[in-house]
């Protein structure tokens, strides 16, 4: 696979095959990364495929890394399998009392807009809409925001992924809603 790199025409464009995508989600762990495809666009090919086929089962993620105008790395990220059993498929833990208000409305929040097909929205806009749904005069902060779905993420009752940048996708785990993808 000749990479393109400085000074390399950029209509030569790599991909991964389907066969070295497969052994790759074999044996990468959740938070590996490979280099699936680079150039100066996606091109369709059996690895991005089966790359897609992964992303829409929840086992990848995607980001983009622009080197150039006309340079970008192509890159998939390995989530926790939800068929094998891992942090997302066990109870999760109690959390502390204190917490247990908030989070309970962040929940309600994240559920009312995958009911609407509504974007995951900012942490701001989750703020106020906790806020709203406690009758609350004062939003709830953005880094408390933050906090609390830090929290979900790593008890494994929520995944949030980039749809682009300043564009979140959340998933509540227990019911595999989803909030809207929005094009930003």
């Amino acid at each position: 696979m000749a990479r393109g790199g400085e000074g390399a025409e950029m209509e030569r464009v790599w991909t991964l095959s389907a066969p070295a995508v497969e052994k790759w989600l074999e044996k990468a762990r959740p938070g590996d990364q490979i280099v699936y495809a680079r150039g100066d666009r996606l091109h369709a090919s059996d690895g991005v495929r089966a790359l897609q086929v992964a992303h829409d089962e929840g086992r990848v993620t995607f980001k983009q890394v622009k080197h150039a105008e006309f340079d970008r790395s192509y890159i998939a990220q390995r989530c926790a399998d939800p068929r094998r059993p891992g942090p997302a498929n066990r109870l999760a833990p109690p959390i502390p009392s204190e917490d247990n208000d908030e989070i309970a409305l962040l929940m309600a929040a994240l559920r009312r807009r995958a009911a609407r097909s509504a974007p995951m929205g900012t942490n701001r806009e989750l703020g106020e809409e906790i806020a709203d749904l406690a009758g609350m005069s004062a939003p709830i902060l953005p880094d408390r925001v933050a906090y609390l779905l830090r929290k979900q993420i790593s008890a494994g009752r929520l995944r949030v992924e980039a749809a682009a940048i300043g564009c979140r996708v959340a998933t509540i785990v227990a019911t595999g809603k989803r909030t809207a993808v929005v094009s930003c």
